[in-house]
């Protein structure tokens, strides 16, 4: 801690002051978040045509985030599917806390061996919008939760494409979550799943 002199005149700086003074307060590095009185323990300030008020202050310990742990997971509708049947895949993305999830964002695409049909989002309140390809059309999708989605809570996007790949086909699809929040655990922020055309 530190403190700082002020008030003086006629050009004159701190370097007129000789002395010392200490600070001290009641925190410490185990204390709980709140505000501690910052007192003088010493007060021994001297300058030839000044007399020193000593004004206490605060100090403010403010609370570390520990972080919202996005988790991960794909589902997929049917389980079987042949070409030109639809299938739906569920992105659902839950925050496991401890603290709340800012701005979540999930990334995944159309996957190769099928074309785009719909797209719909589910879960905490203030959803954002999915930019995706047109009808029919392949490319990348990127859905954003535009708010602050509470710990043990999810959101969900449903994403569903028609199968344009033929009988034996193994068709890919994988996506990411991110978010603004720091995230103690990225590793289940990634989620893969396979299913072969019949």
């Amino acid at each position: 801690m530190t403190y700082g002199i002020s008030g003086f005149v006629n050009a004159d700086t701190s370097s007129v002051v000789s002395g010392s003074a200490s600070l001290t307060t009641t925190a410490t590095t185990t204390s709980p978040a709140g505000k501690y009185p910052i007192t003088f323990a010493t007060k021994l300030l001297i300058a030839t045509n000044y007399n020193f008020s000593y004004v206490p202050g605060t100090l403010t310990v403010t609370p570390v985030s520990a972080g919202a742990d996005l988790l991960l997971r794909i589902n997929i509708t049917p389980t079987s599917v042949r070409q030109g049947d639809l299938l739906t895949y569920a992105f659902p993305v839950w925050d496991l806390g401890p603290d709340s999830a800012v701005h979540e964002v999930l990334n995944t695409q159309v996957p190769a061996g099928t074309t785009f049909d719909s797209i719909r989002i589910s879960g905490t309140p203030g959803l954002g919008t999915c930019i995706h390809p047109a009808f029919g059309n392949t490319g990348p999708i990127i859905c954003h939760e535009n708010s602050s989605m509470a710990s043990n809570t999810t959101w969900t996007v449903r994403l569903t494409v028609k199968i344009t790949a033929r009988s034996g086909t193994v068709i890919k699809e994988g996506a990411t979550a991110t978010e603004d929040t720091p995230d103690p655990n990225p590793a289940n922020n990634t989620a893969t799943v396979s299913t072969t055309v019949h």
